[in-house]
This record gives structure tokens, sequence and C-alpha cells, in this order.
């Protein structure tokens, strides 16, 4: 999704704008995207939530993402025409094209932008950066702490993912794709909460995951994997003309128009 990023700064955005992007063909190739605990309840009904393992044995890294296409590169949700498909837009590409970064100390995070997104313009049209003295404007203060609360959020989602690892509880995971006189596609490399353990936690380790708020999380992320089927819908009306209308299966092994890019929620 970011192509160039560069920090920001009065010296080299004095004078430029930042106009609002009015589509989402940036995030076309996006299968994947970061979830921050305060959407699960909304992504649930749209995308399955899965949980993805990187890193090595020594160091393994965990953590939660909505799956939006059913291949790399495919995100099920922005038609041709970059409008959005679905009803929630995650944070992660409402941010787009800010983001942040380690400044070059790697003492704190700094706010960047995609110079190659198109959304900075030497125009009077759009929203300044800076003030002509160099101070940062109410917009820009606006997007630091929508990025500074969404990087808290995703920090707080990889502590959830990285427990439940540790307390076994994640089991593979494969979303099996069927169509009409074709075999079987079967997507591999996430992980999903295994519901038989999770049932069968004593009532200590249940109250602590309690007391620990993840109950809303593991039953967002368990209702999610229903929407396997809704991602078989789309891909069926991905391309005008198609015929079949495939099915997305899920099986795990070990159990049975652009909103306001800152306002998060």
């Amino acid at each position: 999704m970011y192509t160039k990023i560069v920090p920001l700064n009065p010296e080299q955005f004095q004078g430029i704008s930042f106009v609002p992007l009015s589509n989402y063909a940036f995030a076309a190739k996006e299968h994947l995207l970061p979830l921050a605990p305060e959407e699960w309840k909304f992504m649930a009904r749209e995308a399955p939530i899965v949980f993805v393992r990187s890193g090595s044995e020594e160091s393994p890294h965990v953590a939660p993402y909505a799956l939006m296409g059913l291949r790399q590169g495919q995100n099920l949700f922005v038609d041709s025409q970059g409008q959005w498909r679905g009803e929630y837009v995650p944070a992660a590409v409402r941010r787009y094209p800010f983001i942040l970064a380690q400044s070059e100390d790697q003492e704190t995070m700094v706010v960047c932008a995609d110079m190659e997104s198109g959304a900075f313009q030497k125009s009077k049209k759009g929203q300044a950066l800076f003030t002509e003295d160099g101070q940062p404007t109410e917009t820009l203060n606006t997007v630091k702490n929508f990025l500074e609360r969404l990087q808290r959020q995703f920090q707080a989602a990889t502590q959830f993912a990285s427990r439940l690892d540790a307390a076994g509880l994640l089991v593979d995971h494969t979303i099996e794709i069927k169509r009409q006189g074709q075999e079987p596609q079967h997507i591999t490399g996430m992980l999903r909460i295994d519901e038989t353990k999770w049932n069968a936690l004593d009532d200590t380790s249940f109250l602590e995951w309690r007391q620990q708020g993840a109950l809303p999380l593991v039953y967002a992320h368990l209702l999610s994997l229903g929407a396997g089927r809704g991602l078989g819908r789309l891909l069926g009306t991905a391309a005008p003309g198609t015929s079949t209308s495939p099915q997305a299966e899920q099986r795990s092994s070990g159990s049975s128009g652009m909103p306001d890019s800152f306002n998060f929620g």
C-alpha cells in the first residue's frame, strides 16, 4: 500500500496541502489488514478475523488480521472503480496515506506519509499540514492523535494474540474454496482460536481471560469465521459476467463513499 514513505517536516511540506483521496484503489492488493481491538465488532460481520504467525522459532510474532481476499494481492472489498464494497472500512485503510514510523535515532515515532499517494499538492484547495511559521496545523495534530491511538491499539492486539499463542489456544486454520466443476482451493497459513480448548478452560483460567477483557474479542473472532462465505460471494461478483458463485468453507484442525478518515470507528 505504501510506496515512498517520508517524514513530515515543515521544510518539505511548506505550501503543500493534503487533499483526501476520492477512492480506495490504493488498497486493492491488500489481502490482509491489521485490526485494532476496537474494530473487531464491526469487521466480524464482514470478513474473517484470523491470526498470522511470522518471525522465527526463537522469536515468533503473532498478530490478528482481517482477511480481505482469498489470495495474496487480492482485496475483494475494493471494486474495479476503487470503491469500497463493504460497510466498515478498517482504520489501517483510513489512515492512508499517513503512518507512524521510527525516527532515525530509533527513539521516537514520527508521522510520515506516502509521497506517491497523490494526496499532496501545491494547492490551497486542500488542508495545510504546517502553518507559515512551521507549526503543525489542527489537521496534522488530528492525524497524529489518530495514528498514535491506532498504534497503541495494534500493540494491544498483538499482545492479545501472543497470550493466546502462549496458552496453546491457537490452531491451524484452512479456508476451502469450492467452485462448480473445479477442484477445491485451500487457503492456508492462518491460525484461529481452538473453540474446543477455549470451552474446556477451567473456571480460574476463564475468569482471568474475562478480567483481561478478552471475551468480546474471542467471540468476535469466532463469529467472524462464518464471514468466509461472504468472501466467496464477493469473489463471485468481482468481475462482470461471472456465472458461478463460489462458496468459502472454513475448517480448522483441532476443533469442530469515503468516511471521515480520522474518525476511528
